[in-house]
């Protein structure tokens, strides 16, 4: 069976502020092979790493995303919120993130947050050069449908949070009929038998958020192929172990 994987969720964000560069940048000294960010569109149109729809919690401003210009945006402090030693950092775009980790060979597991934006997104994955570097994910099927329609070659996956264990063959099936290889679901609906009916019918299977080392290991010992956590070295050596 091959090892599970470990995907930093939102950045080594457990000791760094979510969503940020430094926070990337963390996973990529670590040595874990993805990371997991959000994003949203501006005002002017530029695709933003961003977990809410507004910039309330994890900055000093306030405001919708989709409301504020990419400048506006730019000269807001994301790290403070997390510690003093942050302050200043930026919210950075898509595109920063893709070049970082295209700069480090780490792949870029991208959650579109909004509707609509689809286009966007991949025109800056095309634009870094990273179409074959990304999974790109989404709660909406619609936007992960219009993902794979755009862009054939991109790996894709569906969010959810639910799985009802009656017709996990039919959740299955509605991915593979659209070429989508991905679920990444919450861990709590992750079952044995989720695990063997992905693993039967080809499709990779992603958990989250994991963080207590008897769970990531009970869930690699499962056979869950990726595993997100917000403490992605102590992950890492939780499911080697």
């Amino acid at each position: 069976m091959a090892a599970t994987l470990i995907c930093a969720h939102r950045g080594n964000s457990a000791y760094f502020p979510e969503n940020t560069l430094v926070a990337l940048r963390s996973a990529c000294d670590i040595g874990v092979p993805m990371a997991e960010i959000d994003v949203h569109r501006t005002a002017d149109g530029h695709i933003v790493v961003m977990h809410d729809a507004t910039v309330d919690r994890t900055t000093n401003g306030t405001g919708m995303v989709a409301d504020l210009t990419l400048e506006q945006i730019r000269a807001l402090d994301a790290g403070s919120w997390k510690s003093p030693e942050f302050a200043g950092e930026k919210v950075p775009t898509l595109a920063e993130a893709l070049e970082l980790c295209h700069k480090h060979g780490m792949v870029l597991c991208i959650e579109v947050k909004q509707e609509g934006i689809a286009p966007d997104v991949a025109r800056t994955i095309d634009d870094c050069g990273m179409v074959n570097g990304v999974v790109v994910i989404s709660f909406s099927f619609d936007t992960v449908v219009a993902m794979r329609d755009l862009r054939p070659a991109m790996a894709t996956g569906w969010l959810t949070a639910q799985i009802d264990p009656s017709a996990v063959d039919q959740m299955i099936a509605r991915c593979l009929a659209h070429g989508i290889p991905v679920i990444s679901a919450y861990h709590g609906v992750v079952t044995p038998k989720v695990v063997e009916r992905c693993r039967l019918r080809g499709v990779t299977l992603y958990a989250w958020t994991i963080d207590e080392v008897a769970q990531v290991r009970r869930y690699a010992e499962m056979g869950v192929d990726v595993i997100a956590s917000n403490r992605p070295a102590e992950a890492r050596q939780a499911s080697t172990a």
